[in-house]
């Protein structure tokens, strides 16, 4: 198997059949290599079955973060999916055979979920971003998409939590019952908070979409 194209055959459940999406080796990064209806079909599988899943968001200052440590590297290749955020990784997939790949920028996923969870009545919880962004970002989505459910939000502050607090403020998330928390907190910050909390916070998928927050919100254009 050349050393630089590796395909793993990751299974996600669809509402009628199964669905694989292949996993692309890039500098040791496993990209998925997803369309944007495919995300929202693994979205959804995860949350029907309460399998606790994370999505790392990955331009390509991610794949040479992960390139230079191997630890982080080990986070991204251990998700539910490994999205193509720039399109510099959205062309290396394509011309390495996967000519589907659509780019799933982090704001964009954002939206599209949004949008799929009027239908489907997902709950979301917003974790991250400074001072009120997070508070602000609920609000600018709930005017964009009325009726979408929003289970709560939290701006954790800037230093490193104790355990007591992190355990208190997990079990306060967990107490929302949301299906998807956004974690905004920046690579790789927000990486290393989602595998860690991975089925400790209730919700049955992670999603790290760091700036989203500041663009969606308002905060910066």
């Amino acid at each position: 198997m050349s050393s630089t194209l590796i395909l793993l055959n990751l299974k996600a459940k669809s509402i009628n059949s199964q669905t694989l999406f292949p996993r692309v080796d890039l500098l040791g990064v496993a990209i998925s290599a997803i369309t944007m209806s495919q995300a929202l079909s693994a979205i959804d599988a995860w949350i029907r079955e309460q399998q606790p899943r994370y999505v790392c968001v990955t331009p390509a200052h991610a794949v040479m973060d992960c390139h230079d440590n191997p630890a982080l590297c080990a986070i991204y290749n251990a998700s539910g999916m490994t999205t193509p955020d720039g399109m510099a990784v959205v062309w290396w997939l394509r011309w390495h055979g996967q000519p589907q790949v659509e780019r799933a920028y982090g704001p964009d996923l954002m939206l599209a979920v949004c949008q799929r969870s009027l239908e489907m009545g997902w709950r979301h919880y917003f974790y991250g971003g400074t001072l009120d962004v997070a508070a602000d970002l609920a609000r600018t989505l709930k005017v964009r998409f009325p009726g979408l459910q929003v289970a709560g939000v939290y701006s954790p502050p800037f230093g490193p939590l104790s355990g007591e607090e992190d355990r208190s403020i997990s079990a306060q998330i967990a107490a929302r019952q949301a299906d998807i928390v956004w974690a905004g907190l920046g690579a790789p910050r927000q990486e290393l908070w989602m595998s860690e909390h991975r089925g400790r916070v209730g919700a049955p998928v992670l999603i790290g979409v760091g700036a989203a927050f500041d663009f969606l919100s308002g905060r910066k254009r």
